[in-house]
């Protein structure tokens, strides 16, 4: 009895309190983080925006590319890529669009067709903004001026093409259908350490890159101005690269944030909330320059502004006055001026005004 009493003493002092351990707070790091705020918002807001943002894509693709293509003075290669890039991206819209709406439904081979043409256009838009600065100086550079305009656009767009068909491999390689409880997903499915790498392609290529070189040569067009033509150079280059930092910023700050979660630097649930939800909406952001780009090209540039404005805004206006150039010898000196405003017939000063405008017109996103 004497032996036992202690024991019962040392019981009632280190006893012990198991309820916290069973309460829904003390258990929320341990449960599986559910995201049914997120997916419920992409039903409902993605497929919205897709559909939107292929409409007005297409419609201002087609326009750009109907007025580059119908009108020679103003027909370059470079912008035409542009816009083939980014009518490859659009193309893929509606796919993404039935996806955020329901499971994917269109096969295995679609999954992987889909997912590349996507790759492609996303990558080869972004890419020929790097292009456009790259080209414009290495030109001056007295080993390529030897070469014809021709024979340089054909290197530049085929190693653009080229490099995104290769960036675009691991996409390719990686994304596949996958079921999972009774839903079928066109997902990626990475081994260990291929998913960082994708990220950190992702960031370089789309918006490192781009984005870089356009800066630089806005600073060095802004140490170098001294004319109102190049002033006005300066703005379109200022202009341009605020328009893609704020379409492709946001987005690519939430992928390096992505990375860290990846790298298991940050690990909480509602983070992991913040970051499906913020990816969503930057991604929307950035995807709208589907729409913004041909536009701001248009108005950006004014030679091509000039035609477009021929062509759809006072199209009659137009027409009676080439009617009047084609029909009375008398208005010859009213046709040579019409023509030097919107033709620019002058090869000189047409390649000086390339050269000046054309490579730093937000082509890219």
């Amino acid at each position: 009895m004497d032996v036992t009493q202690p024991a019962r003493s040392n019981e009632s002092e280190y006893e012990y309190d198991y309820s916290e351990y069973y309460e829904l707070d003390a258990l929320a790091d341990f449960r599986p983080c559910e995201k049914h705020q997120v997916k419920k918002f992409s039903r409902y807001f993605l497929p919205v925006f897709y559909s939107v943002a292929c409409a007005l894509g297409l419609f201002a693709n087609f326009t750009l590319l109907y007025v580059l293509v119908r009108s020679k003075p103003v027909r370059r290669a470079h912008p035409l890529c542009v816009l083939c890039a980014d009518l490859l991206f659009t193309s893929t819209l509606p796919f993404w669009a039935v996806y955020a709406a329901r499971d994917w439904v269109f096969g295995e081979r679609a999954c992987k067709l889909v997912t590349l043409v996507y790759a492609v256009g996303l990558y080869g838009s972004n890419l020929f903004v790097a292009c456009a600065v790259l080209r414009s100086r290495v030109n001056a550079l007295r080993c390529f001026r030897r070469f014809g305009e021709t024979t340089k656009n054909v290197v530049w767009c085929t190693c653009v093409w080229m490099l995104s068909c290769l960036a675009s491999v691991t996409h390719l390689h990686f994304v596949d259908e996958h079921h999972f409880h009774g839903e079928t997903h066109c997902t990626y499915h990475f081994p260990h350490g291929w998913k960082v790498f994708m990220r950190l392609q992702l960031v370089v290529l789309v918006f490192g890159i781009p984005f870089l070189l356009l800066l630089g040569s806005s600073v060095v067009l802004f140490l170098r101005t001294r004319s109102s033509v190049c002033s006005r150079t300066l703005r379109c280059a200022f202009i341009s690269t605020g328009l893609f930092f704020a379409l492709w910023f946001p987005y690519t700050l939430v992928i390096m944030l992505h990375l860290l979660q990846e790298l298991h630097m940050v690990s909480e649930c509602s983070m992991s909330l913040h970051l499906d939800l913020a990816i969503q909406i930057t991604e929307c952001i950035a995807f709208t320059h589907v729409f913004i780009n041909p536009a701001a090209y248009v108005l950006l540039n004014k030679r091509v502004w000039r035609v477009f404005r021929a062509k759809f805004v006072n199209p009659r206006e137009y027409l009676l006055n080439m009617s009047e150039n084609t029909d009375s010898v008398s208005s010859q000196d009213n046709g040579v001026e019409l023509r030097a405003l919107q033709n620019f017939s002058n090869p000189e000063y047409e390649q000086e005004n390339t050269e000046k405008q054309g490579h730093f017109l937000p082509q890219a996103t």
